[in-house]
Parts: structure tokens; C-alpha cells; sequence
């Protein structure tokens, strides 16, 4: 059953022309036959407040180049000089680090043609959950790859089973998924040195690494011991991940975005600096 347009959508291009919208969501291809085709240039008016780019790391090279000359013709054609609209960019995976905010700000003002300066950067802020008394430290079973590679995230009974074999502890028997094997991860010495390891840029490797100099006696486990659990505390996190969801219960780092790079779950998510 087909549903009825909202009052203030439009889903011909009739419909637009015939009454243009506020907000006008288009790629920059569609963007750039709009300001050809005579008949849809009268959309983009001196009106024209705010330019929003998505995805703002995929905008690099001739394709930078090209987003940037459209973006002077529309300013152009509507007659607005640089200061006269808010230009906004937004990316989840531009990379960060030292001079980050400094090099996004050059980068933005060049792809925009206004002026952004390091301090209007928005970038993430992480939110630590609070210690639930003190930290416990796991005593996980032996895994192998082969327990890795045959782990069923959409199985409810693998994935309580592969959490209690990396804490060594019981999860209640009853009860939302999420909220069963939350309670092994409250106070978790490994969970806690992995959201302080990932809430940066960081491998799996870097994580093993901590875990030897953070856990007591992890110290003694080999290096693909100490990958392997991080990968399956990975594989675990990434099964329930719908679930938690669901049922707010205790906040874990979430699944990596790229291979093996994760972090803790962000107030406000933003761009840092440019992937170009």
C-alpha cells in the first residue's frame, strides 16, 4: 500500500518546479543539470542560506576540483558572495590527529570558497561509561581461528556461548540478549583497555599489545592468543549490536568501521580532519 506524500514533499519534477521546495536534496551530477536545464535554475534563488556536502572525505583530486568549480557557479548564479551562506561538510571517517582540525578548516575553505577556521571543526567526543565497582579480569577458554571462523552471529545460544568463554563467567539464563551478556561486560578490566585503545584510530595489534601491559597475566598468553581475543570480543560486539540497541544497557566499544578499527560510542559524531 503505497503511502501519501507529506504535506511538504514534492515527487515530480512538476511538483518542484511548479512550487520550488526550502530544502532540495540532490547529488552534485543532478546539481549540475539543474543549473543547465533553463527551466530548473529558477530552484537556486538569492535566497540560497545553507550548502550541506555529505560524505566530505570522498570529495579528493580532479573530483575535488570539479565539486569545487560547481560549487562557485551555484554561488554565481544565486548571487551570493562568500560569507553569505553556511557551508557544512560532514564525514564518519575523515582521519584525526595532530593538526587535523587545521588541515580540514584549509581544506574546507578551498573546496567551498568561504572562510573555515580550525575552531568551527566539530569533531567526536567519546562517552566513557561509568566503572560499576571494581574491574574483574577474565579468565577466557582457549580459541582457535577455527572457533573464530565458525562463530554464528545470528545464533543467540553461540553468541552468549562465545561471551562466556571469553570472560570465563555465567551469563543469566533469561532476559534480552543485550542485557544477558551486559552483565559480562560490566566492570571487564579487557572491555575497559579496549575502549581506552579504540577510542583512537588503533589495530589489532595495538590492542594485544595493551591488553599484555594492562591485564594482569596476559603478560603470559602468546600474541595470537591475545588477537584472538580481541578479534572474537570484535565478532561478539558486532553480533549483538541490534540487540544493545534495543536494551540500553551497559556501553561497549562499538564495531570498527574499517578492519579492526573501532571505538567507543560518540556524543556527536563529526569530520576531523581531511582524508585527501
Amino acid at each position: 500500500m503505497r503511502e501519501e506524500p507529506a504535506e511538504t514533499e514534492r515527487l515530480t519534477r512538476q511538483a518542484i518546479r511548479r512550487d520550488p521546495p526550502d530544502i532540495i536534496l540532490t547529488n552534485y551530477k543532478q546539481l549540475e543539470f539543474l543549473l543547465v536545464r533553463p527551466e530548473d535554475r529558477g530552484l537556486f534563488t538569492s535566497t540560497l542560506r545553507y550548502l550541506v556536502l555529505d560524505e566530505l572525505h570522498s570529495y579528493r583530486g580532479a573530483l575535488a576540483t570539479e565539486i569545487a568549480c560547481l560549487i562557485r557557479r551555484l554561488k554565481a548564479h544565486t548571487g551570493r558572495a562568500p560569507g553569505e551562506i553556511v557551508a557544512m561538510g560532514t564525514s564518519a571517517t575523515v582521519a584525526s590527529g595532530a593538526g587535523g582540525a587545521e588541515a580540514l578548516a584549509a581544506f574546507a575553505t578551498v573546496l567551498f570558497g568561504e572562510t573555515v577556521h580550525p575552531h568551527d571543526i566539530i569533531a567526536e567526543h567519546f562517552a566513557r561509561p561509568a566503572p560499576e565497582g571494581p574491574l574483574r579480569i577474565p579468565s577466557p577458554a582457549p580459541l582457535s581461528d577455527d572457533d573464530l571462523l565458525g562463530f554464528d552471529p545470528s545464533d543467540e545460544a553461540t553468541v552468549v556461548a562465545l561471551a562466556e568463554r571469553l570472560t570465563g563467567w555465567r551469563a543469566p539464563q533469561s532476559g534480552a540478549l543485550a542485557e544477558r551478556v551486559s552483565t559480562l561486560l560490566s566492570a571487564n578490566a579487557v572491555v575497559a583497555v579496549l575502549e581506552d585503545v579504540f577510542s583512537q584510530p588503533a589495530s589489532v595489534s595495538d590492542a594485544a599489545k595493551a591488553l599484555r601491559a594492562r591485564v594482569v597475566g596476559r603478560n603470559e598468553r602468546t600474541d595470537d592468543e591475545l588477537r584472538r581475543e580481541v578479534e572474537a570480543l570484535d565478532a561478539w560486539t558486532s553480533a549483538f549490536r541490534k540487540q544493545r540497541a534495543r536494551s540500553r544497557g551497559a556501553v561497549c566499544f562499538r564495531r570498527p568501521v574499517h578492519s579492526r578499527r573501532c571505538g567507543p560510542t560518540p556524543i556527536f559524531s563529526g569530520s576531523s580532519s581531511p582524508g585527501h
